[in-house]
Order: C-alpha cells, then structure tokens, then sequence
C-alpha cells in the first residue's frame, strides 16, 4: 500500500542526546516538538520515541512525508527541525529491510 513515488520516509535522531538527563524534560522536548509539527498534519504522519531506562535518553524518530523531500515550510515553520538529523530511508536497500545496518 505505500507509494514511493508519493511519499518518502525519513529517521530522526536528537543531535544532543547527551543532554537528556532527566526524563520528564526528555518528554517536554519531545511534546513541545510534536506540537510544532501539528502544522504539518496533511503533509507528514510520525513517531516520536524516548529510549533508555537510564539517562542519557534517546530521541528518535520516524516519519512518513508526502512528497520526495521534507516541505519546505515545515523547515522553515518547525524551530525544532534543525535539532534533529534527518536521514531519508532508501528502500531499495536489502540490507537494511532486513534490519541489518551495515
């Protein structure tokens, strides 16, 4: 049911992981960022994750956009973008459908 041509899916990692010490700050950055993306509602569908029992905790990310490229206006709109890496996800790529990263 997905079209490639139509959508394309991308990883997000917090690029400062190491200042998530306290969990519940970790979740208000989280909220504040799904907040922002509430304007983004018709053009991308996420999921936001929090790892780890122990801090540092770990925010990743992964969202489905439609379109080849993130909008422009979400980067433009969203402050918190520029916070996370963004990396496209190749499907065509066997290795990683098959859970092996290289």
């Amino acid at each position: 049911m997905y079209d490639p041509e139509g959508y394309s899916l991308w990883f997000c990692d917090y690029k400062y992981n190491d200042e998530n010490m306290v969990s519940f700050v970790t979740m208000n950055k989280v909220g504040r960022f799904l907040q922002w993306m509430d304007l983004a509602r018709k053009y991308a569908f996420g999921k936001m994750l929090v790892i780890g029992s122990e801090p540092p905790f770990k925010v990743k990310g992964l969202w489905l956009f439609r379109g080849q490229e993130i909008p422009q206006f979400i980067m433009e709109e969203c402050y918190d973008m520029e916070l996370y890496d963004w990396r496209k996800v190749d499907l065509t790529d066997e290795a990683r459908k098959r859970g092996s990263t290289r």
